[in-house]
């Protein structure tokens, strides 16, 4: 598989030469590999005529190409598992939690409550306007029940969204608004 990655796919026209080795070119486009690069990963599937020229079997490439096309698909079902072992542990550990802001509406402080958990690497609690715009990002570096307050003056009087962002599972876990 490794010296199957080595190899160059190409497009080119054929020459062929004529009773009075004058060149033609075929004007068809075909597709093939590089016989030099192939003859160092497989020499057997590579031949050379009597004037040096070398030329690929693509007939003994198909076992080849088969055996590949096993292994992928070997390494892929493991993947697969892995990533329904990882999904299933992400629900079971994404119990984060974002509580609505109190209180809401505000005209001085408003308080966040939310959960992350301790396994968390990252966390993050950000802002968002309701053009998209983040308006306020808070880095969280503890892990379990917390909260933190935004001022009034940090942000205009308008709806806002809120998400908690835990890196670990590397997508947003839970949102609110005010």
């Amino acid at each position: 598989m490794k010296e199957l990655t080595k190899l160059t796919a190409i497009t080119y026209k054929q020459k062929y030469l004529d009773n009075e080795c004058e060149q033609e070119q075929d004007t068809t486009t075909h597709y093939g590999l590089i016989a030099q690069e192939l003859l160092n990963a497989y020499p057997e599937i590579v031949n050379e005529d009597p004037f040096g020229y070398l030329s690929v079997n693509y007939v003994e490439m198909i076992p080849v190409l088969i055996n590949a096309i096993k292994e992928l698909k070997s390494e892929m079902d493991i993947l697969k598992k892995g990533q329904v072992n990882f999904e299933k542990s992400a629900a079971e550990t994404s119990d984060a939690k974002l509580e609505q802001n109190t209180p809401n509406p505000f005209d001085k402080n408003t308080e966040i409550k939310f959960y992350i958990p301790t396994n968390a690497t990252n966390a993050m609690i950000v802002v968002f306007d309701m053009t998209g715009k983040q308006m306020l990002k808070f880095d969280i570096r503890d892990r379990g029940y917390n909260s933190i307050i935004i001022n009034a003056n940090q942000l205009q009087s308008r709806m806002y969204y809120i998400y908690a962002y835990c890196c670990w599972l590397g997508f947003f876990l839970t949102n609110q608004s005010f």
